[in-house]
Parts: structure tokens; sequence; C-alpha cells
């Protein structure tokens, strides 16, 4: 796509302009071209939600988070399944998904041989059908861990999805805190402020990891600012919806409460 200016328009400049077609149409042009990976089939889906073309948008979601499944991005998977959610709310083949992707632990994971996936953008769209998919213990973290399935499959339910920008501030060094953060996509930075009073970067996470459990179980002032180093969607667990849970899963408080207190010991 050419501007007035004789300059090339990019996806994010047309989507910046609300250029959907536009920006739908690049995507497709280079997805014919032979480009095939992930990030474009996600632009692609994201496009067409904004376009209000939510109903097209659930099969490329659909695939993806398979293909990301199988190939072991687990928290990535879940992000894009919890967009299908924002899109069509209620549907049983997402939580079919989740129960799946959640399985054993990933024992099942080198016996089975995962299916060729679909043309990730058919045309035209149509409903997405079941793909089988080895489990593969969805949030492969030490965080995560030691929850049984079902209270693993009730915390995730629990999880809100949210995207920022680069250079967004996602928590600030001294904000009141309720939640946890997973990083389903892109990369984070953490400030501490030092002696001085000037902040240092502390650490850069990515895919899977998480930051903010003390917050999330004690409420306490955040100890660090972290910004987006790059577009990021991050998966939030706040300490209202663990409160639920543990009414009625005990385990989930007892799980979370062990862990902190293991991270705890480990860095001090």
């Amino acid at each position: 796509m050419v501007d007035w200016f004789g300059g090339e328009e990019s996806v994010p400049e047309l989507i910046q302009r609300k250029k959907y077609r536009k920006a739908e149409r690049l995507l497709r042009d280079q997805f014919q071209a032979g480009r095939r990976d992930a990030d474009l089939r996600l632009q692609l889906a994201d496009v067409l939600v904004l376009d209000g073309r939510g109903g097209e948008a659930v099969p490329i979601y659909m695939g993806l988070a398979d293909e990301l499944a199988r190939g072991g991005h687990g928290p990535r998977a879940i992000a894009v399944l919890k967009k299908i959610e924002r899109v069509a709310p209620g549907r049983g083949d997402v939580a079919d998904r989740i129960a799946r992707l959640l399985g054993d632990g990933g024992a099942a994971a080198a016996a089975v041989e995962p299916p060729p996936p679909p043309d990730p953008i058919p045309a035209p769209l149509e409903p997405a059908a079941p793909v089988a998919v080895p489990p593969i213990g969805i949030l492969a973290s030490p965080l995560f861990g030691d929850f049984t399935s079902e209270d693993l499959r009730a915390v995730i339910g629990g999880l809100q999805l949210l995207t920022f920008d680069p250079g967004d501030i996602i928590v600030g060094d001294g904000d009141e805190g309720d939640s946890l953060f997973v990083i389903g996509a892109g990369r984070v930075k953490a400030f501490v402020k030092g002696e001085a009073g000037r902040y240092r970067r502390a650490r850069e996470m990515g895919e899977g990891e998480f930051f903010g459990e003390i917050a999330l179980l004690y409420g306490r002032p955040r100890t660090a600012t972290v910004t987006a180093a790059e577009r990021c969607e991050l998966l939030r667990l706040e300490r209202a919806t663990v409160e639920s849970l543990a009414a009625t899963r005990p385990r989930v408080r007892e799980v979370l409460d062990s862990f902190c207190a293991a991270r705890a010991a480990s860095t001090g």
C-alpha cells in the first residue's frame, strides 16, 4: 500500500489509521508470497477482529493456538485462546482445548505424532475442526507445577489477557499491587531503585516468565517498575480471583503461598 507521499504504508500504520481492509490485504499478500510465521497469522486475526469480523478470526486463532501448543509455547497458546474468549465468549471448544493443553504434564507429548496443521488462513474461512494436541503441561513453570489439573484449569479460567505496546509501564515501583502477570508473548524489563534514587535495570523477562506474585498474595506495594520492551501480551491473575477460587479450592492458595516462600528464600 502506498500513501499520498509515495511511501509504503506498513500494517501497523494502516491499523493506526483504521484502514483494516487494506491491512488485511497486505497481510494476505505476504502470506501468498510465502510468509507463514505465527506473527503474521496472529496479526491477520487481530485485524479481522478490529474490522468487526471476529467470526472469521476464530478459526485462525484456533489453528494458531494448536500450533503454538505443539511447539511448546503454552503461555502464548493460552493468550491466543483468551482472545477467542473475547470474540466468542462461552465457546465449549475453547475450554476443551485448554483442558487438552493441561494434559498430564507432557508425558504423552513425546509419544504422539502431531498431525500436520491445517491451512492457517483458510479461504473461505470456515469453523476450525478440533485438532489433536498432545498434552504439554500448559504453564510449564514452577509457579504452577504443583497444581492439580482441575485447580490449574480453574486458575487459567481466571486469567485476563492484557496488551501493552513498547515503552508502556505495566506496573510502577511503589504502586499498590494485587495481581500477578504471566508473559504470554513479548519481553518486559524490570527496573529497581538504587540507594541514590536512580533506577537500574534488574532483569529482562520473556514468554512463560512471571512477576508480581508477592503483590498477588499479600497486597504489598510493587518493588520494581516493569515496562514493555516490545509489544507484549500478558496474562493477569488478580488476588480477588485467587481468593474466590480458594474459597472452594484451598489448595490454590496453599500452592501459591508455598511457592512464594521458596522463591523468597532462594533470592534472599
